[in-house]
């Protein structure tokens, strides 16, 4: 698998990051294209939304389509998740606030059980981001992550 960065079937699109292994499958541009192309709906579930990028994609969108973001509200103030070196130390929600998106938002508070912990969007109930890594600058760009686009509307249902 050495060497591999991004592979792609017949409605499959698999994208693969680690720094430690130098495989860069360009992640955050694809994330960035995903959210983009969006033109009717898009749906956001998430653990930790902080990288900038990301959430400047976001805003540029939330213009043009019915946006939707359900995020991790832990049980208070805490910040977790994310690189302690790269991230910043700033929570979710004040990212979200920062970014202008807080009318599109919803915090998600379920104590201890890690409910939004999966991580995906679903754009124009006809695509699927999904994948292991936040949507943070260590998700992104740091950690051994893979991200997967899913272009079915049955599955995205």
């Amino acid at each position: 698998m050495a060497g591999i960065s991004t592979f792609s079937t017949k409605d499959l699109d698999f994208f693969y990051y680690s720094d430690r292994a130098k495989v860069d499958g360009k992640v955050v541009s694809h994330l960035v294209q995903f959210i983009s192309a969006a033109k009717h709906t898009l749906d956001v579930a998430i653990y930790d939304l902080k990288d900038k990028e990301v959430l400047t994609a976001l805003k540029k969108t939330s213009s043009k389509v019915q946006l939707t973001i359900l995020y991790d509200g832990g049980a208070g103030g805490k910040v977790g998740g994310g690189s302690t070196t790269i991230d910043p130390k700033i929570g979710t929600a004040k990212a979200i606030i920062d970014a202008g998106l807080k009318k599109f938002a919803q915090p998600i508070h379920d104590k201890g059980r890690h409910l939004m912990h999966d991580k995906f969007i679903v754009r124009d109930g006809a695509s699927v981001w999904t994948g292991s890594g936040n949507f943070t600058n260590g998700g992104l760009r740091l950690q051994d992550n893979n991200y997967l686009v899913i272009d079915s509307p049955a599955v995205a249902a």
